[in-house]
């Protein structure tokens, strides 16, 4: 994941590129061992950490985005669980 934050100093704007690592960079992780999505206030995060047990989660942010409305609507039948999407969690 790259954010880009931006500083202001003395009125001169400057933007510093961020990359972190965290859950949704990782492919083949398990949500509680990263970043839960408890913890960024979706009540969803926790029917996705019990369904998680033992299962293997893929994240791709840069695919679905990181709005928890718009992903919400995305489903795909043909999966395990379809979309149970906040941020990144993809069966």
């Amino acid at each position: 994941m790259k954010v880009v934050i931006a500083l202001a100093s003395a009125g001169v704007l400057t933007l510093i590129p961020f990359v972190g690592v965290c859950a949704w960079d990782t492919v083949n992780t398990y949500l509680l061992a990263n970043c839960p999505l408890r913890s960024e206030g979706w009540d969803g995060g926790n029917k996705i950490t019990d369904m998680y047990k033992n299962d293997t989660i893929v994240y791709y942010a840069d695919r679905f985005g990181s709005d928890s409305e718009y992903n919400y609507i995305k489903h795909n039948p043909t999966n395990k669980y379809g979309y149970v999407d906040h941020n990144y969690v993809y069966y």
